[in-house]
């Protein structure tokens, strides 16, 4: 266990075995000046937080280190990992968590219960649930509630405690069929869903990008004096954030020197670009922090080109 002072983006993470605590977040209190951080995230966190915290944060990374999470790719296994952790501290504890996302979780379970069921199996929805600190509209972090209540079901139903703390731990969040499973035994979800009519109504909402300018993608003979490329999505974007990486053919095909949005609604972004004459290139806008106005992240898309000769 190693604590250091980070960057202000988390408490505390795992690698493996190891686990990094962020001291300048995680001994935060109240008293801590805030007025120079551009997002009230943190001023929240420390507003209910004490010293002695570090105590459930520390078992929470603890318990990460047991788990299965490798490739999770559906908001529900992602909430169960999160959750499992701050379950487990609460019986390591013998003590109520009174984080903020568990107090806000408890007054407005029902409500958020039903948004749950609608989100819980797309990866597009975890930016709305979880690691939102700087956006979130309510509360930042509800799906850490999600998890919790949903683990806390299970083990009330069990008959074999211990039983139930291994099968919550030892859990591959990672598996859809396992996670579902583990959701329908918790008897946390009573009303029926049909899972394929809710994927197909979340694609609805789920932004992509609908084209270039000023050519198509695919292109191969694009001008290489050209120095700006339009992206068009399909909705609204979230301003301030976006995530562009490299695509499979690495740095020497990556042409972008700067990114802006650029019209008032919002649907479109302009990149800056330096290209080459007779040059092949590619990069990938993610899904990390690309989000429309209601949270939900971009579907991947690559772009790739060549200019001519």
């Amino acid at each position: 266990m190693y604590f250091t002072v980070g960057g202000l983006r988390s408490g505390g993470t795992t690698k493996d075995s190891m686990i990094l605590i962020g001291t300048e977040i995680a001994t935060g209190g109240p008293g801590t000046d805030v007025s120079e951080f551009s997002t009230k995230w943190l001023a929240g966190v420390f507003q209910n937080q004490k010293l002695d915290n570090i105590v459930p944060l520390n078992i929470h990374e603890y318990v990460h280190t047991q788990q299965r999470a490798h490739d999770i790719n559906e908001l529900l296994g992602y909430c169960l990992q999160e959750g499992s952790a701050d379950f487990i501290t609460e019986l390591v504890m013998d003590k109520s968590r009174q984080t903020n996302y568990i107090i806000y979780g408890h007054a407005h379970e029902p409500e958020l219960k039903k948004e749950f069921v609608t989100d819980m199996f797309s990866g597009a929805t975890l930016s709305r649930w979880l690691y939102n600190g700087g956006n979130a509209k309510d509360m930042a972090d509800l799906g850490y509630f999600m998890g919790y209540a949903i683990c806390g079901a299970y083990y009330g139903q069990a008959k074999d405690k211990q039983q139930a703390i291994r099968d919550i731990i030892e859990l591959d969040y990672s598996d859809t069929v396992a996670t579902e499973k583990f959701l329908k035994r918790s008897g946390y979800i009573t009303d029926p869903y049909d899972k394929a009519a809710l994927l197909t109504e979340l694609a609805k909402k789920v932004p992509v990008v609908t084209g270039l300018a000023p050519f198509a993608n695919g292109d191969s003979a694009v001008d290489p004096s050209l120095k700006e490329i339009t992206i068009r999505f399909s909705m609204p974007m979230q301003t301030g954030h976006y995530s562009i990486s490299l695509g499979e053919k690495g740095k020497d095909a990556y042409p972008i020197t700067k990114v802006s949005w650029l019209t008032g609604d919002n649907r479109s972004l302009t990149v800056a670009i330096a290209l080459q004459p007779g040059h092949e290139y590619e990069f990938v806008c993610t899904d990390r922090s690309f989000r429309s106005v209601d949270g939900y992240s971009l579907r991947p898309y690559t772009v790739h080109f060549k200019t001519h000769p």
